[in-house]
């Protein structure tokens, strides 16, 4: 693995905008010819709020 370049933290309460922040990024970082890393988790909120994505994002030269 090469030098961390870019770090990129998504958070999203819904699955649409979730994949629409992370597809955003990755391609972001694959522009700036970095090779792309990325860290999902899903937690669960509260009841009856639902749940949030979230993930890290990693360029690397």
């Amino acid at each position: 693995m090469g030098k961390i370049e870019e770090i990129k933290f998504i958070e999203a309460g819904k699955p649409a905008d979730y994949e629409k922040a992370v597809s955003e990024a990755i391609k972001e970082l694959q522009s700036k010819d970095l090779t792309v890393e990325i860290n999902p988790t899903m937690a669960a909120a509260q009841e009856g709020v639902g749940y949030m994505y979230s993930a890290v994002i990693v360029g690397r030269k």
